[in-house]
């Protein structure tokens, strides 16, 4: 199953939907999940919310706990020892044991654990993004850019379907 298919399944029966882009700008290819936030957050329908969180999610879980979500798309660098560039679908029975390498803290898990012991009933998948470097002050590389621009496109591309009625 490609990754725009993993995507189309999980947001099948979604109701409301939160894509959260986790990262952070001035480290080279970390910025990958806020870049995908900023890119596609102008053209979505009334049913998302697009959160760019940067490096502190956390500081988002009120607002994200208000719009109450049936479905939250994370997207994130995560390390998966992958070529620079892959992109990982983690769903939720997957979350605990593999995003124990994301870039920050507290981990995506824990953000999880707790959005879940509020929004009973709310679905989590996470896009991750192998990075190629993490360095202070880099820019994002090649690889990293390809990733971002290919998920910004699915995006729009399954967001604006889902406006247009799936047509």
């Amino acid at each position: 199953m490609t990754v725009e298919e993993k995507i189309l399944k999980f947001l099948k029966d979604a109701d409301r939907i939160v894509i959260m882009g986790i990262g952070n700008i001035l480290r080279g290819d970390d910025a990958a999940g806020v870049v995908i936030t900023r890119k596609i957050a102008l053209n979505v329908p009334e049913n998302v919310l697009v959160i760019d969180c940067g490096s502190t999610p956390e500081n988002y879980l009120g607002k994200i706990v208000k719009f109450n979500p049936s479905h939250i798309l994370i997207i994130d660098t995560v390390i998966v020892n992958g070529e620079p560039g892959e992109i990982k679908v983690v769903d939720e029975s997957q979350i605990v044991d593999t995003l124990s390498f994301s870039t920050h803290k507290p981990s995506i898990h824990i953000l999880i654990k707790y959005i879940k012991g509020i929004l009973k009933g709310v679905k989590f998948l996470v896009l991750g993004i192998q990075p190629k470097k993490l360095t202070l002050g880099e820019e994002m590389s090649e690889e990293v850019k390809n990733a971002v621009n290919k998920i910004s496109d699915m995006l729009m591309k399954i967001l604006q379907s889902s406006r247009d009625g799936g047509e």
